[in-house]
């Protein structure tokens, strides 16, 4: 479906006219992840003054709650985020990259991924003078993936050499000879 609407897309699209732009791949996140969903104006135009929704348009609206179907996993308004309308799940863990935004990058960080996380998020401006004003983004939640990263604080770290082993509390003890 994504790639009949990206053809649509193309075939509709005005030269000239800014277009939302996401990732044509999923982005692939373990549990616990931080990830950048990606999506950028082209051709490059200050975003900073206008709307970005980023939603979930898979997740079914709660019943009980009459407002659940105009909630947002974030929300730009007016130059700044906007947390009334937000999904309870991601307040606190989503954020856009503001500085990048007058270069279009709208681009959403969301933190702590959960399996709860899986599934397709919408890129949208509606106020954008373009007639492809959203992407969409796929993301999957692999619980067996691995990742590894750098530590915020890196510390000396060493390998024990042949005179050397390691104490229960994982520091380095030099055996007496």
């Amino acid at each position: 479906m994504d790639k009949i609407i990206t053809l649509l897309k193309s075939i509709f699209h005005s030269p000239g006219q800014p277009q939302v732009i996401g990732s044509s791949q999923p982005i692939i996140a373990a549990p616990g992840d931080d990830v950048i969903l990606p999506c950028h104006l082209e051709p490059a135009v200050d975003a900073r003054g206008l709307t970005v929704e980023w939603s979930r348009p898979d997740l079914k609206p709660d019943p009980s709650d009459r407002w659940s179907w105009v909630r947002y996993v974030h929300l730009y308004r007016d130059r700044r985020d906007d947390l009334d309308m937000k999904i309870p799940s991601y307040i606190r863990r989503t954020t856009l990259f503001t500085d990048d935004m007058k270069h279009g990058n709208i681009s959403l960080k969301v933190m702590n991924i959960t399996s709860e996380d899986e599934g397709r998020f919408k890129c949208f401006i509606p106020n954008l003078k373009s007639t492809v004003k959203f992407s969409f983004v796929q993301l999957v939640v692999d619980p067996n993936l691995f990742t590894t990263e750098m530590p915020l604080d890196p510390r000396n770290v060493r390998t024990p050499g042949p005179g050397e082993k390691l104490s229960r509390s994982n520091c380095l003890k030099t055996r007496k000879t």
